[in-house]
């Protein structure tokens, strides 16, 4: 049986045509977790622009105080802590210290992926 952390790294396509997915910190490097065994290392000099204006939207809440929720299971509060943050985070996504939940359109996910597709294609 997979570990709880190995699923929920996996890229969820929720409403429509938007993706979420894991993006983690550490030591000046973004990690993008784009699949099964698949991530994109960026610094902050190499992070697209458009991710680098959601982590800086994500970064304006007061998350050290919203993120004293229960439960503490961090892969838990990863994948529901929508429900105890601000509405707009439904759109760009949140964080639970350097770990992010970014939710970007499904054309974007791909490029960001390395998938060339035509217009309107779905997994």
């Amino acid at each position: 049986m997979p570990r709880a952390d190995e699923v929920l790294l996996e890229p969820l396509n929720i409403i429509d045509d938007r993706m979420r997915f894991l993006c983690t910190y550490e030591s000046g490097v973004y990690r993008l977790h784009m699949g099964q065994c698949m991530y994109r290392e960026f610094t902050s000099d190499t992070l697209p622009d458009p991710l680098k204006e959601q982590i800086a939207l994500i970064n304006a809440f007061d998350w050290e105080s919203l993120n004293e929720i229960d439960p503490p299971d961090r892969n838990l509060i990863l994948t529901t802590m929508h429900k105890h943050y601000p509405k707009v985070c439904e759109d760009i996504g949140w964080r639970l210290d350097d770990w992010y939940a970014l939710i970007v359109p499904y054309e974007y996910f791909l490029q960001l992926k390395g998938v060339l597709t035509t217009s309107g294609d779905k997994p």
